[in-house]
């Protein structure tokens, strides 16, 4: 019995030094249990954390998004009414290009016939000369004609108002 109790002894000694490894792992394991729930809310709160920032950045995109194609709606709408604006700018350019050539071609026909007139006028006022310069050489040649010898027959009140230049060109007395 003494051999009986000893490895009882020794049975229960084992026994003992496993329950005390059991609840030192146990201990450990409880331990570990709990880091891993810590670990496991905090992976499912960080999980839930990021989803919310997922959605929330999805709904800033989708908000950005519709923004965005606002702006761009509202920069084509810009952008046709400049190009519009520049169509009908071209085409009063355009018609105002023709409408200045138009006149261009006037001012030279009008410069043209001015300097046609002024000739003309030039022509005119040497003509004018001219006449003037040949009735001052006719006047002087009947002075000298008629004064020596018909001075007395050309007299106010004989009815002789005025010279022919046919009298004069033939040397004809007046009367």
């Amino acid at each position: 019995m003494v051999r009986e109790r000893a490895d009882w002894e020794g049975y229960r000694e084992r026994m003992l030094k496993r329950i005390a490894d059991f609840e030192q792992a146990r201990a450990i394991f409880d331990e570990e249990r709990a880091k891993f729930d810590v670990d496991k809310k905090a992976e499912e709160w960080g999980r839930e954390g990021l989803k919310n920032k997922l959605h929330n950045a999805e709904q800033q995109l989708a908000k950005e998004k519709a923004e965005f194609k606002r702006i761009c709606e509202r920069d084509n709408e810009r952008a046709f009414a400049a190009r519009n604006k520049i169509v009908d700018l071209e085409a009063k350019v355009a018609e105002l290009t023709v409408k200045v050539e138009a006149a261009q071609a006037a001012k030279q026909q009008i410069e043209v016939e001015l300097a046609e007139t002024k000739v003309q006028f030039d022509l005119r006022t040497l003509h004018f000369q001219v006449v003037e310069l040949v009735l001052q050489f006719l006047n002087l040649i009947t002075r000298t004609i008629l004064l020596p010898h018909q001075l007395l027959e050309i007299i106010p009140g004989s009815g002789i108002r005025h010279l022919n230049t046919q009298h004069l060109h033939l040397g004809i007395p007046p009367g």
